[in-house]
């Protein structure tokens, strides 16, 4: 997995990023924590494009439809986008 791609110092920046977002520390980022970790990081944007920018990237993240994104999702989300 993308996890594997990444030195030491990138998998510990993928993991506190991850768990930035993983509010409540089950190990995934439901839509709802996935949508309040990316307003926090957009305050001064208008709420509706935040949202609708926040679930398109959710939607890609989650590749296997589960509803929530592992983190195994969140490496190969964020190394592809970088």
């Amino acid at each position: 997995m993308a996890g594997h791609l990444a030195t030491k110092a990138q998998q510990k920046e993928l993991k506190t990023s991850f768990n930035q977002f993983d509010e409540n520390g089950d190990g995934l980022i439901q839509k709802e924590e996935f949508l309040r970790a990316y307003r926090r990081l957009y305050p001064n944007q208008p709420l509706q494009e935040i949202d609708a920018r926040a679930m398109e990237i959710f939607n890609n993240a989650d590749v296997d439809g589960s509803g929530a994104i592992d983190f195994g999702e969140w490496c190969t989300a964020t190394i592809s986008q970088n």
